[in-house]
């Protein structure tokens, strides 16, 4: 029976760690007090699995014991609850020789401490902590405390328990991502006292702390507490990660991160701020995120760093105008260090949305602009890819786990609008989907899909799959482009599309239930519909096909779609006809959740633009180039190097997103090179008539030996850019080809609309100003 002894100077007290313990916890209270009236102390969560086989327990054992629980969550940390439980103190007859007992998490012993410690100037109080978080952290040491408007634990006190009783075998009942929770604590006593500790934790990321890690772990905070109480000296290094950790929660209105998911944020913060001040060395930092990451716990925040600053300023482990930080110098070894508010902000906020929260600064996004043209130079970062993102997102998300957003890594605000689209719809979807697997009835979704006909086309037939009921929206271009494909290949199939307002595009609403079966689709249309139905199709409960009746355009997406769900263990059988097209075989097969989240690669798409710019002779440096084959776009180096010779050839069929940036470096490769482009017709079917905006684009940096033919088209090349007046069309795709180009332009360019770039590289004009653009805001009127 591991007992761990807290030597405090005015109430030493024990501790006892057992598996089983609780069903002897009258017994073993017995021997810490005697018999009297006591207070069991819950939550919604905890009081119906525990609080009744307790309260036997004890009237066991001679005690008068009630039962008062409160709402489960950290909203429930009040002045009220706090009041609330004084009266439930005082209609149970206590006194100060009487009891509370706290049985639940941290929330609960916390409240239930301070409730203690100061209802009749106090009474004695029994931790039984319920969760790894409480176990290992929160009901060791005796600080206790509410929430106020302006800051957590801003009211409390010191209250030193009688007893704390822990049985690990109450863990059973949490689901994973309360386990994940806790094990943020559990780490972090690795990380400042005991490396061995960490490197145990290394070794068996994933599996549940056994009772000598929690002993561990108690043994570690029972050893800190006894040596300093009051928090004045040693003590401190237990917030280690809490600086950040406690403003992160505060500036997300302590409703987008659980306590442990924060301090996890924050310990990542506190590694990287400790690298920037020279102390920490750089080598804990891919191990600590490795550690946190297999916990499914995060590292990066969307908070504004301006945000979470603002909420450092009200912590009350700040001293006059500093602030003290716990730093590491190496895993196991954590010291205090006393940073002023001035030199944090002057140090760090250069750096610290990239350094420490992993947010880039505002993005740079005028509506209008002009560029001056110039030399650019510096090595670029580019975005995570945006195809694979909305795919690994999606199965993700279909695996059905409530911290869907964890099972993929490599994806950073600001995110793409595109990106926004799809998160905002599949946080609908799956919420919609859980309640329906409760057999709750579910009312029709509104998914409104922006402006990213992705997120239209993958979506559509996993609604279908669901059973669910929806009505898809969009924006600018989007209601346009068609999606009736989907209406011919459901119509047997159990599946009803409604277009109440024009008969074939957006809005569209979806009913009934997606049945297994045969599928026929074309293979040049848009393969965003065979990647859709490869999605939806596992959900179902039968085998089902999906057969091309033609050749397979942009056939890379199709297989980067294969590859994502192989990943999140959905196999797909592909077969080849004797009509040399494809038949796809989908047997009914779960989402699985993968041992480590999938790391997207960078964007090739985005990538081409800075191509473009080095081929244009800017000086450009691509740090994280997309190194796997599944991205067609890939190909741009390659494309580029065919304009050596005077006559290139492109087939535009598997790299439409390409022709704008392909278009302009043709133009500007000479006036002895004529570059064919082949198969383009679908380019009129993008965010905008991508062959008409393209041409006026050209045009305006007086490219105009052009000739449109029956899917093709010829551009005669240029031995100067003039500059213009551009257009973006509201694609993202023409505005950044644009601004590359103005670059390279005899004069200064405008370029209208230019903030479409959001759709899908939100950064692309701060990138640019960083690498030594000279960019303008076009105000309204046209005057800079």
């Amino acid at each position: 029976m591991p007992i761990i002894q807290v030597k405090t100077k005015n109430h030493p007290y024990e501790i006892l760690i057992q598996e089983g313990s609780f069903k002897d916890a009258g017994e073993l209270i017995s021997a810490k007090v005697s018999p009297c009236r006591v207070l069991i102390i819950s939550d919604s969560n905890v009081a119906p699995l525990y609080a009744e086989d307790l309260k036997k327990s004890l009237k066991a054992f001679g005690f008068t014991p009630s039962i008062w629980h409160f709402d489960a969550g950290e909203q429930s940390k009040t002045i009220n609850t706090l009041t609330r439980i004084y009266e439930a103190c005082y209609e149970s007859g206590l006194t100060r020789k009487d009891c509370i007992v706290a049985l639940g998490g941290g929330v609960v012993g916390d409240v239930a401490g301070f409730a203690a410690a100061t209802y009749q100037r106090g009474i004695p109080y029994i931790q039984i902590p319920t969760t790894l978080l409480a176990q290992v952290d929160s009901s060791v040491g005796g600080k206790t405390a509410i929430d106020l408007p302006f800051g957590k634990n801003m009211a409390g006190a010191f209250n030193q328990p009688a007893f704390v009783l822990i049985d690990p075998e109450l863990l059973n009942t949490l689901n994973p991502k309360i386990i994940s929770d806790g094990m943020a604590e559990v780490i972090k006593y690795g990380c400042i006292r005991d490396s061995a500790l960490f490197e145990i934790l290394e070794t068996s990321a994933g599996i549940i702390p056994s009772a000598q890690v929690i002993a561990r772990c108690v043994q570690i905070k029972a050893d800190i507490v006894s040596a300093d109480e009051f928090d004045f000296g040693e003590r401190m290094l237990l917030n280690f990660g809490h600086t950040f950790g406690h403003a992160i929660e505060k500036a997300s209105g302590y409703s987008l991160y659980t306590h442990g998911e924060a301090v996890s944020i924050g310990m990542s913060a506190a590694v990287k701020v400790g690298m920037a001040f020279g102390v920490t060395s750089p080598e804990i930092l891919p191990r600590l995120t490795y550690l946190l990451q297999a916990w499914k716990l995060p590292v990066l925040t969307s908070l504004s760093t301006e945000a979470v600053l603002t909420a450092l300023k009200a912590d009350k482990k700040q001293l006059g105008d500093h602030l003290n930080f716990i730093l590491l110098k190496d895993l196991g070894a954590a010291h205090i260090h006393p940073v002023p508010i001035s030199d944090l902000r002057r140090a760090a906020l250069d750096s610290l949305d990239q350094l420490v929260l992993g947010v880039p600064k505002k993005s740079f996004l005028p509506d209008n602009l002009i560029i001056h043209p110039g030399k650019i130079q510096g090595s670029v970062r580019i975005p995570a890819s945006k195809s694979l993102a909305h795919r690994a997102f999606i199965c993700a998300a279909l695996t059905g786990k409530t911290h869907w957003e964890l099972l993929v890594s490599g994806v950073y605000a600001p995110f793409s609008d595109d990106i926004k689209a799809t998160l905002r719809c599949l946080h609908q979807i799956t919420e919609a989907w859980a309640e329906k697997k409760k057999g709750h009835f579910v009312p029709e979704l509104i998914l409104d899909c922006s402006q990213s006909g992705t997120t239209l086309r993958l979506l559509i037939p996993i609604v279908a799959a669901l059973g669910l009921e929806a009505c898809f929206t969009g924006q600018g271009r989007l209601p346009k482009r068609p999606i009736h494909a989907y209406q011919e290949a459901f119509t047997a199939n159990g599946v009803i599309m409604d277009f109440p307002e024009n008969g074939d595009s957006l809005p569209l609403r979806i009913r009934g239930r997606l049945t297994a079966g045969k599928f026929e689709l074309p293979g040049n249309i848009s393969s965003q519909y065979i990647s859709g139905l490869l999605l939806a199709l596992p959900l179902l409960e039968s085998d089902s096909t999906i057969t091309l009746t033609s050749g397979l355009e942009s056939e890379s997406y199709v297989n980067m779609t294969l590859s994502v769900m192989s990943y999140f263990g959905v196999p797909v059988t592909r077969n080849t006809l004797n009509s040399g097209y494809h038949r796809y075989f989908v047997h009914p097969h779960s989402f699985t959740e993968t041992s480590r989240p999938y790391a997207v690669e960078g964007d090739a798409s985005q990538a081409a633009f800075w191509h473009l710019a080095s081929y244009l002779g800017q000086e450009i440096t691509i740090e994280n180039p997309a190194l796997s084959q599944l991205q067609g776009d890939a190909s741009m180096q390659a494309v580029l190097n065919q304009f050596s010779s005077n006559h290139a050839e492109i087939d535009m069929k598997d790299i439409p997103d390409l022709f704008p940036a392909l278009a302009l470096a043709a133009a500007a490769s000479g006036k002895d090179k004529r570059i064919y482009f082949k198969n383009v017709n679908r380019l009129r079917i993008k965010e905008s008539d991508r062959i008409e905006s393209t041409l006026a684009m050209l045009a305006g940096f007086g490219v105009e030996n052009v000739r449109v033919l029956d899917n093709e088209i010829i551009i005669n090349g240029v031995s100067s850019l003039k500059c213009g007046d551009i257009s973006s069309f509201s694609d993202h795709r023409i505005a950044m080809t644009a601004a590359i180009a103005a670059l390279k332009a005899e004069g200064d360019t405008i370029i209208r609309d230019s903030s479409c770039v959001a759709k899908s590289y939100p950064d692309f004009f701060s990138e640019l100003k960083r690498l030594g653009a000279e960019i303008e805001t076009l105000t309204e009127g046209g005057n800079t």
